[in-house]
């Protein structure tokens, strides 16, 4: 599922990919491989939290931000 969303997220052309990954971080960051910035989410916290936990991987970034 993470692949097909990856994939869609691509067609964007994004300057950027954060994925923010709770649950088995490790084998997503595997998974991906470098082709998206992993961000921890520690505490599982619901969807706003997680959305909030990519603020340090976007600091200095101009532009729209797009949530899927």
């Amino acid at each position: 599922m993470l692949g097909v969303l990856l994939e869609s997220a691509k067609t964007l052309c994004p300057k950027k990919i954060i994925v923010i990954a709770g649950h088995q971080y490790s084998r997503v960051k595997r998974y991906l491989n470098g082709q998206a910035t992993v961000v921890r989410q520690r505490r599982l916290l619901g969807s706003g939290h997680a959305v909030s936990q990519a603020a340090k991987a976007l600091s200095g970034f101009k532009g729209q931000v797009a949530v899927l």
